[in-house]
């Protein structure tokens, strides 16, 4: 029983400092971890003890409701890690929910639709302001065809479709999402422009309660004359040095 339970709690135990690591772990990593968790359930839900069994069925009922409560918040930025995409998620839901998954898929799919209109209606919008300006620098003819290379592409429907029609990045390989996207943008700009903003939100509120947390040791009684842009130093630095040693 002491192996089972240590299972239990060593992938909560993971999970929990991937996600809530002062290191800005971004969105897309929350799914893997807490998917990590329920299939270790799965191997312990079958378990001989009767005691654990129980333990078990307790805790998927709280993993399946607050999986449902962050549906889309944690399926969402896995759509833009080009290892996995829609089909890893489709994979994982029907795998545990089997034909009950299809109402989560329909949300997550009908979500990244909508997302991806917004997106790509606001990414053509020119004005003519920034024409005039583009013609005055000498440049007017290339950014005109640039532009107009551009809007294509966001117009373009089926760039979310040729995206998640692509084959695979290699999942062994080590991959800087952000980078990626940022090379990819100009065959999927609108895309690039979406994962730009949803990858890059952190994983937990940790990183936020610790800045809290940092600026209370920072402005103590003594030094509370300290100016806006000195606390702000001080903040960064502590961070980025506990990034360096964390690198090393």
């Amino acid at each position: 029983m002491a192996e089972a339970i240590c299972h239990l709690l060593g992938a909560s135990y993971t999970a929990t400092k991937k996600i809530s690591g002062r290191t800005y772990p971004t969105s897309h990593l929350y799914f893997y971890e807490v998917w990590n968790v329920k299939q270790i359930m799965e191997k312990e839900v079958v378990s001989e003890n009767p005691t654990i069994v129980a333990i078990v069925k307790e805790m998927e009922k709280k993993w399946i409701k607050y999986f449902e409560e962050s549906l889309l918040t944690s399926c969402l930025p896995v759509l833009f890690d080009p290892r996995y995409k829609y089909e890893y998620v489709v994979f994982r839901l029907t795998a545990t929910f089997g034909g009950g998954a299809q109402k989560y898929l329909t949300q997550v799919n009908s979500a990244m639709k909508i997302i991806f209109a917004e997106y790509a209606s606001e990414f053509g919008n020119t004005s003519d302001e920034g024409d005039e300006v583009a013609e005055e620098d000498g440049e007017g003819t290339l950014d005109d065809w640039d532009k107009h290379l551009r809007l294509k592409i966001s117009h373009n429907s089926n760039e979310l479709q040729r995206y998640l029609e692509e084959d695979l990045f290699p999942r062994r390989q080590k991959l800087d999402i952000l980078k990626w996207c940022e090379i990819h943008s100009p065959k999927y700009p609108v895309l690039a422009a979406i994962a730009r903003d949803i990858l890059e939100v952190s994983a937990s509120t940790v990183p936020a309660e610790a800045a809290f947390n940092n600026a209370r040791r920072i402005i103590i009684e003594q030094r509370s004359n300290l100016t806006q842009s000195t606390v702000e130093t001080l903040m960064c630095l502590d961070d980025w040095l506990r990034a360096a040693g964390n690198m090393f």
